[in-house]
């Protein structure tokens, strides 16, 4: 996949050091990338993320239409043409990079129309979840859930009672332009499941605790069509402060 980003060069931004202040030992340093990729089935990473992306919705996802929007994204049509959206940049790099580096993704989406014309985009947000007051959720989901408290939970029990506990928490996005997602309007498809297991306990990337609060770390997978990714573009493009 890296592989693939470097040659699709002129296409999308890379943040480097700036020449100015670059000597020979920063060459190969690179702070972070914004770019997009075919998300076919003609290759083994792409295939691996469809993959991992459906293993998880069947694992968290509560909506049954998740699973059946991902099976018909990953199976070959001619009108359907799906893109992955590559925004990576090291942890609390400045987010005013952001506006530029969409802006600069809108004009090399016209430039280079013929081959990056994508009817859906597919988005893997980085996020943090806050606790929230498990045993209440807790009790609260298995009275209304569970009407003989004898019985065992079933996993579809389970699901719903997880779901429930994030549905309304609060959420930190590690690149900030990502909340403009959820606030302007857009009107989308997304799941989301937990990494706390794939993150080692010590990392930056792993929970953070703000005003006493615990943020534990997820993936929000968001599904937009061409017209709202373009729309997202355009609100990023747009932000004057982030």
């Amino acid at each position: 996949m890296a592989d693939i980003l470097v040659e699709q060069s002129p296409f999308g931004c890379v943040y480097r050091p700036s020449e100015e202040f670059m000597d020979e030992d920063d060459e190969g340093i690179v702070y972070g990338v914004l770019s997009m990729l075919k998300l076919g089935t003609d290759q083994k990473f792409q295939t691996d993320i469809w993959a991992l992306l459906k293993a998880r919705a069947q694992k968290y996802s509560v909506d049954k239409k998740i699973s059946s929007i991902l099976e018909n994204l990953s199976t070959p049509k001619s009108d359907i043409r799906v893109g992955l959206l590559i925004n990576e940049r090291l942890l609390h790099f400045p987010a005013t990079i952001a506006s530029p580096a969409f802006k600069s993704l809108a004009n090399d989406l016209k430039k280079f129309a013929a081959q990056y014309r994508f009817s859906h985009v597919v988005l893997i947000l980085k996020i943090r979840i806050a606790d929230k007051d498990s045993n209440k959720e807790r009790n609260e989901a298995n009275a209304s859930d569970v009407p003989n408290k004898r019985k065992k939970l079933t996993k579809a029990q389970k699901k719903r009672i997880a779901a429930s506990a994030i549905a309304n928490a609060k959420v930190i996005y590690d690149n900030r332009e990502e909340e403009l997602l959820f606030q302007g309007g857009l009107q989308f498809d997304y799941f989301q499941y937990p990494v706390q297991s794939d993150v080692e306990k010590d990392s930056k990337f792993g929970s953070v605790v703000r005003e006493g609060i615990t943020y534990r770390p997820y993936r929000r997978v968001c599904f937009l069509d061409s017209s709202t990714f373009h729309r997202y573009i355009e609100l990023v493009s747009s932000a004057d402060k982030l």
